[in-house]
């Protein structure tokens, strides 16, 4: 693999270096309890005016070892592509890569942190790019590539054995868009413009399926609509019972099957007066739960106003 620049090189890669620099800053901070990250994470208010959640996301680490795994490929990969192609080109790159990948992330699942996206973006242009351009055809060699290969499917055991979480999908997302941002630079003529049409397509589904009225769909993450129960549950004790009922119709487009969710919907529509589909609401909470008093109770009270 070919060597990265040293790092005493650092002020000549301002993408780069800034990155990781940034990275540890943040991460650091954090886990001393100097900065609140929380308005830095993926979540409910990402596509509600806050779209920065996107890329600030992957400023923080969830510990150490997490944060030098992420910022030493940072530095080895995106240094030889700033070095090539010039710090406009690689802040495009990592803009794009690291979107996608945590939209994609956040589109599967409950969001990530951390610079891994990006990492493996970089991997997935370099190794590309290298099969195709003579120059870079030694920067990725076969144990660096079968090294990302075997964590990423070591990282997906790990996650599903409950051993520790981790942002899969935001890998093979970043990855994926790593690899078309290659061939796109690789290719000429219409190649490229095929290339670079995948690029855009994959960037646009991922961000598309992030979104409020798709993210339901394709998210199989057993917390997915925990965020918007929460909020809805704090506009009912707020006695904000239009932004209550919103909060809660989409908790139970996640969790249809949620007893809590619905009895909550139901005291929603309850306090803004609409008695059928509060009804509905608590019958579907009473069908999930059979015999919670809750659920019976407000059902029984529906019938006799």
């Amino acid at each position: 693999m070919r060597r990265p620049p040293p790092l005493q090189n650092f002020l000549h890669f301002p993408v780069t270096g800034g990155l990781c620099l940034l990275a540890v800053a943040v991460s650091v901070a954090n886990w001393y309890g100097h900065v609140d990250v929380s308005s830095l994470e993926m979540s409910y208010w990402t596509w509600h005016g806050q779209p920065w959640r996107l890329l600030s996301c992957a400023l923080f680490h969830a510990n150490p070892v997490h944060l030098l795994f992420d910022v030493y490929w940072t530095w080895v990969f995106g240094a030889i592509v700033e070095e090539a192609f010039g710090s406009v080109f690689m802040l495009g790159l990592v803009v794009a890569l690291q979107a996608g990948s945590a939209a994609g992330e956040y589109a599967v699942a409950i969001g990530g942190v951390g610079l891994s996206g990006v990492g493996y973006g970089l991997f997935g242009f370099l190794w590309a790019l290298g099969r195709y351009d003579r120059r870079f055809a030694e920067v990725i060699d076969r144990n660096t590539a079968w090294m990302f290969v075997g964590w990423f499917f070591l990282c997906i055991i790990l996650t599903f054995t409950n051993t520790a979480p981790i942002a899969n999908m935001a890998h093979a997302a970043g990855a994926v868009l790593g690899g078309l941002a290659g061939l796109m630079v690789a290719f000429r003529g219409g190649r490229r413009y095929t290339a670079g049409a995948g690029l855009g397509a994959a960037i646009a589904v991922l961000l598309t399926c992030s979104m409020p009225a798709i993210r339901p769909l394709v998210n199989f993450s057993k917390y997915g609509g925990n965020e918007e129960f929460q909020l809805g549950y704090d506009a009912l004790k707020a006695d904000q019972n239009v932004a209550a009922a919103r909060f809660l119709e989409q908790a139970v487009a996640y969790r249809y099957t949620d007893q809590a969710y619905w009895f909550d919907l139901g005291i929603a529509y309850e306090k803004l007066g609409d008695s059928a589909r509060a009804a509905e609401s608590f019958r579907r909470a009473a069908a999930m739960q059979p015999g919670a008093k809750d659920a019976d109770d407000a059902i029984k009270s529906g019938k006799n106003s």
